[in-house]
């Protein structure tokens, strides 16, 4: 099951675009949640990097990451909520609507279908490591951003 997403393909990113069409593709989910993006400290390989994160439902949020080369990077953390799943799946969904040439491969250069399945595929498994962790004792701390 992918963490990371590559998206290669895209020349110029329409970032206003893919965001409307996010929040589109995101409405009517529990409550109609407001989406948010907090920006980080770019590293030497990225353009740009940020968060994006649902109001009080987000436990990590989804990271992105702008790369020198032109590709993006999407990573859903591995306690992401069920909220940060569907958001990073309607962001990669909008991502190929707005810019259709694009290819979605995971880690294993495999493309990403981004069915409804494999999002409840990538949800369970996000709740059995939250599992795991709470079987074993151990505390974790989920910092708020």
């Amino acid at each position: 099951m992918a963490y990371k997403f590559t998206i290669k393909g895209i020349r110029r990113f329409n970032e206003e675009k893919v965001l409307e069409r996010t929040l589109a593709l995101y409405r009517g989910v529990e409550g109609d949640p407001e989406v948010k993006s907090r920006y980080h400290q770019e590293t030497g390989e990225e353009k740009e990097s940020y968060t994006i994160m649902t109001e009080k439902v987000s436990t990590q949020g989804v990271n992105v990451k702008h790369m020198i080369g032109g590709n993006i990077i999407v990573e859903l953390p591995w306690l992401a909520s069920k909220m940060d799943v569907l958001l990073c799946y309607a962001f990669l969904k909008a991502i190929k609507k707005v810019h259709r040439a694009v290819h979605v491969i995971d880690e294993e250069d495999k493309s990403v279908k981004l069915t409804e399945d494999e999002a409840k595929e990538q949800w369970h498994l996000r709740r059995s490591n939250m599992d795991e962790i709470i079987n074993r004792g151990e505390k974790t701390v989920i910092a708020d951003l």
